[in-house]
């Protein structure tokens, strides 16, 4: 009988051993898949971190002394900017020459490479950064110089025509060089400039016979993102301007308890925090004299951008037939709609079913936001993507017309 039980319990103490052992190895391989999993998501967190280092602007940058020394490439355009107001077209403009299979370098000062935050890393883009030095525009030697480089690229795109650099136009041939573009944000500026070439002469919009229209609304791969809970519109405070309505339609709507934010940007205290009444100044968020970095951040995470011209203001009728304004080109290019006044809607291209149409009469500017507070994102997404239309139709009359314009340039 106590043999019996002798050979049970050790049995039984076999069984246990057995048994640990067999769930030692059991959580060996738990361990095992663990750690993998772990390693796994750890590869992939570090890999996608790697890709955003990799997505921060890694162009090449230069200064303007090493310009004078460098290998120009085969097939290339030069892009000159010199007034930091425009920074934010550069990279449309850049964009229309790398899709035609250029090479792009680029003159603008320091700050001007800020505007391409969201442009794809490339090797056929270079910066060469100016400064404020004003021997590179009076200077004969540097002008000669410039010359001499100017002569090696296919095209120079001087992407601001102005007055105030008129004399570095005339002392680089500007105006007698076949092979230069010249843009004016201001069509009816070009009675000022010697210079009567149709195909070689680009406004943003189609406002005239007398140029090609290009319009620059690329900033680069822009994530698609959902209507806040809490909606964003977008304005800047622009010299001239009067914000009247807005104050006005942001009284009534928080008023009716209605939650929304209106950011604030612009280089100018048109619409400042002194001009709210305290009643709405914590719906009103300033960030005025934004960098371009900190500018193309900010529009990323809005929803609407509201656009105040009015016909009643002396001067906003030359955004009709002689300019652009820069907030259309934010639009198209971040896909953000606009509230738009109904007298300058045709001409941008923008109607209720991309963008919140508003007119003069009193509140309107008040419905148009209460649209824009109320709509679902569902209808926010197919606002987005009826803009995303627009922009790609004006996108490619614009590309055309850029190859227009290089084709005559070669064969001129």
């Amino acid at each position: 009988m106590n043999g019996n039980i002798r050979a049970i319990s050790i049995l039984k103490k076999k069984a246990f051993i057995k048994q640990k052992k067999q769930n030692k190895r059991n959580v060996s391989k738990y361990n095992f898949f663990i750690k993998a999993i772990i390693i796994l998501c750890l590869f992939i967190l570090f890999k996608s971190l790697g890709k955003e280092v990799k997505n921060e602007i890694k162009i090449e940058i230069f200064n303007i002394d090493q310009f004078f020394n460098t290998t120009i490439r085969n097939n290339s355009i030069l892009i000159f900017e010199k007034n930091y107001f425009h920074y934010e077209c550069t990279p449309g403009y850049t964009k229309y020459f790398l899709d035609l299979g250029f090479n792009v370098d680029i003159i603008m000062t320091e700050i001007g490479n800020e505007s391409f935050v969201f442009f794809e890393p490339t090797k056929k883009l270079r910066f060469f950064k100016m400064n404020s030095d004003t021997k590179y525009y009076e200077s004969d030697e540097y002008i000669e110089k410039l010359n001499e480089i100017f002569q090696k690229y296919i095209a120079i795109l001087f992407q601001t025509m102005t007055n105030d650099i008129k004399k570095f136009y005339r002392k680089s041939n500007l105006f007698t060089r076949k092979n230069s573009i010249l843009v004016y944000h201001y069509y009816p500026e070009m009675i000022f400039f010697d210079f009567h070439n149709k195909i070689r002469s680009w406004t943003l919009l189609n406002v005239t016979n007398d140029a090609l229209g290009v319009n620059p609304h690329y900033f680069g791969k822009i994530r698609s993102r959902d209507k806040n809970k809490i909606t964003k519109f977008f304005i800047a405070s622009t010299l001239g301007r009067n914000y009247d309505q807005l104050i006005s339609a942001s009284e009534n709507l928080k008023n009716e308890s209605l939650q929304f934010q209106v950011v604030v940007t612009g280089r100018c205290r048109t619409l400042s925090e002194e001009k709210i009444p305290n009643n709405i100044k914590d719906i009103f968020l300033f960030n005025l004299y934004s960098s371009y970095y900190e500018l193309m951040k900010i529009i990323e995470t809005i929803d609407f951008i509201i656009i105040t011209l009015d016909l009643k203001n002396p001067g906003d009728n030359t955004y009709i037939k002689g300019r652009s304004t820069g907030s259309a080109q934010l639009s198209y290019g971040f896909l953000k709609p606009c509230l738009i006044n109904s007298d300058f809607s045709q001409t941008y291209k923008m109607n209720n079913e991309n963008s919140i149409i508003f007119n003069n009469v009193n509140d309107s500017l008040s419905s148009a936001m209460r649209e824009a507070i109320m709509m679902t994102n569902e209808e926010y997404k197919k606002k987005q993507n009826n803009l995303k239309k627009t922009a790609d139709e004006i996108y490619e009359i614009s590309k055309n017309n850029v190859k227009t314009t290089i084709n005559y340039i070669l064969n001129s």
